[in-house]
């Protein structure tokens, strides 16, 4: 039947008619003349013709509008005319803009987006969705931040759904999805790596040993932050892909055994010379300070000064800067510094450090 509507002038008259005996709106009755289309395209001059027509108690549909003088299209303004126009409406106002043709449609699709965040929340109806996620189709897209948590699985599959199937590089500087990824070398390699220094990602458990892949990858090379979200325990999760890597955070969302985090952070201070900095978080609340204040006192030199006991000041190989390792019940934190940046006492006794 809505083919048959579409398909047949006189028949899509009488369709506004009857949108317009419902004295609803006009916008309101042109969005829903397109849902009974199944043709969001559908010319809205020409809706907007027959609906005026008739709101002045003209009913003839049989009416020859070729009798009328011609009327210049909106779209026929000059590029740089209907641009500039453009540049004054909101996001909202050009997604409803680009509804009134295939045209306009297309003209609107050419601009750069005026949208800089893209955040993802579950209460987002699903048109919502699709609005903004649509966005990642165009290549002009410039994003600082583009956000989707693990509680909107909807807005991840869409998104994730999108990224693969775009050929652009999409530019964007903070990048979070938090919902377990199977494809996540792909989706990442479609981010700019020029533009991308924040990455918050969630690996699938069967996909950890993409983890190599993802580490090669060009967009990972210049992060300033990296944070990889796991459920896998300390003894599961592949620690030892990161012993060159020199910006990583780590959460964990159990973290029942921290032996083999020990062993790591021992091995990665003791060869590596670039690491900056790096973070383990547990998201599970335990007492942990005792066993790390032993685990790591013969690590380095402690710092000399009350309420710094979960302090440790190491060397780096070749190099005059140090490692500051702090840690306490839900985190350990170790970031490269100056040495003049730290209190660091070098009449302090090192003697038993394992450097």
């Amino acid at each position: 039947m809505s083919e048959f509507i579409r398909n047949d002038p006189i028949a899509t008259r009488y369709a506004i008619l009857y949108e317009f005996a419902k004295g609803k709106p006009i916008f309101e009755s042109y969005q829903e003349l397109c849902k009974t289309l199944k043709d969001d395209s559908f010319d809205y001059q020409e809706f907007e013709f027959w609906f005026m027509k008739f709101a002045r108690n003209e009913f003839d549909v049989n009416y020859d509008r070729s009798l009328d003088p011609k009327c210049r299209s909106f779209s026929e303004l000059p590029v740089d005319i209907f641009k500039k126009f453009g540049d004054y409406l909101s996001f909202d106002d050009r997604y409803n803009l680009r509804t009134m043709s295939k045209n306009i449609r297309n003209i609107v699709d050419s601009w750069k987006p005026n949208v800089v965040d893209l955040i993802f929340k579950n209460e987002m109806s699903d048109q919502d969705r699709l609005k903004y996620a649509c966005l990642l189709k165009n290549p002009k897209l410039d994003l600082h931040t583009l956000e989707v948590l693990s509680d909107d699985k909807r807005s991840s599959e869409l998104v994730v759904s999108i990224l693969k199937q775009v050929k652009h590089i999409v530019r964007v500087r903070k990048f979070t999805i938090t919902v377990a990824l199977s494809d996540a070398p792909l989706i990442i390699s479609k981010l700019d790596p020029r533009v991308l220094d924040d990455l918050e990602i969630r690996l699938k458990d069967e996909y950890i040993e993409s983890l190599d892949t993802i580490l090669q990858l060009e967009q990972i090379k210049g992060l300033k932050y990296f944070y990889i979200l796991t459920k896998l325990d300390t003894h599961e999760f592949p620690l030892h892909c990161f012993l060159t890597y020199p910006v990583f955070s780590i959460v964990y969302d159990e973290a029942t055994d921290l032996k083999p985090i020990v062993a790591f952070i021992r091995k990665l201070l003791k060869n590596s010379s670039n690491l900056k900095n790096c973070y383990f978080f547990f998201r599970n609340e335990r007492f942990r300070q005792s066993y790390l204040r032993k685990s790591f006192s013969r690590l380095g030199m402690p710092v000399p000064f009350p309420g710094f006991r979960n302090y440790r000041h190491i060397p780096i190989p070749g190099s005059t800067d140090v490692y500051e390792l702090e840690f306490s019940d839900r985190d350990i934190c170790i970031e490269r510094k100056k040495k003049e940046e730290v209190d660091y006492d070098s009449s302090s006794d090192s003697s038993d450090s394992d450097f």
